[in-house]
């Protein structure tokens, strides 16, 4: 056949095949074109950003209004016009082809259209590839944006869109628009370091959550969704981390690990949940972590998905807790039993124990050298609530670190000594069975008997009576803090002495104006001593026992005074211990000696 009869033949078809479709009015009308589009929380659609840009690194964000490019969507669309009601294809996997959200079928299939004489269709979707009541787990490595990108569990409820009409799931090149919304909880942690002894900054945070989730979505066209709490056992995963992970909506209790991270120079830190908080779908909670000389300060906000965080509030304390001495010390004397603390709020009648009983409890151990460090024999875990804490009975070189003094009555912090408003040299002290401070802050050697570091302190004018003083300690170090003693309730079954100590920006022992300034500004009504980041411990006035056979509950000074031991011992009939009174008139607060045969109260120390 000639070349010339063949595209004639050609051309008859194709205007034969022409005239068929534009005759065909309604067979034109009914070719429409599903093409979608995702949008995540009901953000404009349209954002673009840089390539490489991610989570809450620029003002737009991928996982924010639209899913990286490269993401699976899966979608089940189906008729939803009268009696219509059958799926169109049952699901369809379609890929996220830009920026924008426009979703293609991964297969080579063409568009689907709407089907010949249905108006509306129903489409709900899930991404990334999930099958409805399967266990979904976030990424442990979240480093990566693509990693980040397929723990986001996103759901698009079923909803019904109309063929023409309605344009309000359409954008400009006429996509249906799939609102998504997040089915999890994102973490942002803003990590800055502004330390002396830092040498460079984490390369990447630990973040501790439970990490599995399962949920389920309807078939039909339920709008509801079921699941989304994690699902994890009861030990939780780490979670890898730059700057933000999600994890699934779960309970983190008060005191569990959260943050970890190394920073380079200074070593391991970690950020325990102050309070119990509760992670739920599709909010974002970012904290704030700045680490100085001062310890780890915190602040945290709370808000949905799609906003950028603003109003920043403290919600975490200073979590830099071992470089404040009063952090080592138990919130509640030893119970009766000598395992359990005493968490008594409204009386002060404590337990008491003579001394060679309390030792006798396996706390610690006698060492030779009165003033010698009592190591832990075997540390015992004490059922307070407080997981992984071991305990045991100071030393009065650790009792030192709450409140300095010899032992032999040379201070009385009730009176007029130390001098006010001059710099004082403690007498010297360690703090908690820490590798940093139980033998003496600076000292590596190890001795069998440490000489404890001597610290510095300021401290304000004592009034005769009013059962409060104020101090600056630990002068020019990390460890520097301003502290507050006052006994509250005095004669009542709520006499208690309560120590506040809240660390601050160190100040140097030489810088007069500068702790003037501070002691005036703690001294005034509008200091918080209620922030979170201040630590409180309170000593009630338990009174003591008189004779030898006296272990039990006192009533010799009850409300009056109270006393707690010191696991070192004097000579081999007495020992030190803290006592904190107030009797006739006389204010007392300090470190004393007495009878091992005397019954005092008994206030562990942390080991770790």
């Amino acid at each position: 056949m000639k070349i010339k009869d063949i595209l004639a033949i050609m051309t008859v078809a194709l205007t034969a095949g022409g005239c068929s479709q534009q005759d065909d009015g309604a067979q034109q009308d009914e070719r429409v074109p599903i093409l979608l589009k995702a949008s995540v929380d009901g953000v404009t659609v349209g954002q673009t950003r840089a390539a490489g840009d991610w989570g809450e690194r620029t003002t737009t964000m991928t996982q924010g209004s639209e899913f990286l490019a490269g993401e699976q969507v899966i979608a089940y669309i189906k008729e939803n016009d009268g009696s219509n009601t059958a799926p169109i294809q049952w699901p369809i996997e379609y890929v996220v082809m830009n920026n924008n959200g426009d979703l293609d079928p991964a297969s080579a299939t063409p568009p689907f259209y709407y089907p010949t004489g249905v108006n509306t269709i129903n489409i709900h979707a899930i991404h990334p590839s999930y099958t409805s009541g399967a266990g979904f787990t976030v990424e442990t490595d979240q480093t990566t944006e693509s990693n980040y990108a397929i723990s986001d569990l996103c759901y698009s409820k079923p909803t019904d869109y109309t063929r023409s009409g309605a344009t309000a799931y359409l954008d400009a090149n006429g996509r249906r628009i799939l609102q998504f919304k997040h089915l999890l909880s994102k973490v942002i942690v803003n990590l800055t370091v502004d330390a002396s002894a830092a040498t460079g900054t984490p390369s990447y945070i630990m973040l501790h959550a439970k990490t599995t989730t399962a949920m389920s979505f309807p078939v039909d066209n339920a709008n509801g969704y079921t699941g989304c709490t994690a699902s994890d056992a009861s030990n939780p995963g780490a979670i890898k981390m730059i700057q933000e992970a999600i994890i699934p909506p779960q309970e983190i209790a008060a005191g569990a690990l959260f943050i970890s991270f190394t920073v380079p120079g200074i070593g391991p830190m970690m950020y325990p949940m102050p309070t119990a908080t509760t992670f739920e779908s599709g909010k974002k909670y970012t904290y704030n972590l700045k680490v100085t000389d001062v310890g780890i300060t915190v602040t945290t906000n709370v808000s949905d998905w799609g906003t950028k965080v603003a109003n920043q509030q403290v919600m975490g304390k200073m979590e830099n807790y071992k470089k404040n001495p009063l952090w080592y010390v138990s919130e509640y004397n030893l119970s009766s039993d000598g395992v359990n603390f005493d968490k008594r709020e409204s009386t002060s009648q404590g337990y008491l124990f003579q001394w060679s009983g309390a030792m006798a409890l396996g706390y610690s151990y006698n060492t030779s050298g009165y003033d010698g460090y009592a190591l832990p024999s075997m540390p015992k875990g004490v059922n307070n609530g407080e997981s992984g804490a071991t305990w045991h009975i100071p030393t009065i070189m650790e009792i030192r670190s709450i409140l300095p003094g010899e032992g032999d009555n040379d201070y009385n912090f009730f009176r007029s000594t130390p001098t006010a408003n001059t710099v004082f040299t403690e007498n010297p002290c360690t703090f908690g069975y820490n590798n940093d401070t139980k033998y003496g802050v600076g000292n590596t050697s190890n001795p069998a008997t440490p000489t404890g570091t001597q610290f510095k302190s300021y401290w304000s004018t004592y009034t005769s009576g009013n059962l409060l003083r104020y101090a600056i300690r630990f002068l020019g170090t990390a460890y520097c803090s301003v502290w507050k003693y006052q006994i509250l309730n005095n004669n009542t079954t709520s006499s208690r002495l309560v120590i506040t100590s809240r660390l601050i920006s160190p100040i140097g022992d030489d810088d007069l104006a500068a702790l003037s300034s501070k002691l005036t500004e703690i001294m005034g009504s509008s200091y918080d001593w209620t922030a979170s980041d201040c630590i409180v411990r309170t000593f009630y006035l338990t009174g003591f026992g008189g004779s030898a056979a006296q272990a039990s509950p006192g009533n010799n000074c009850a409300n009056i005074e109270g006393e707690i031991w010191s696991a070192t011992p004097q000579s081999s009939t007495v020992s030190y211990f803290m006592r904190y009174a107030r009797v006739s008139n006389a204010d007392y607060l300090y470190l004393h000696r007495d009878g091992i045969t005397r019954g005092f109260g008994v206030r562990l120390f942390r080991d770790n």
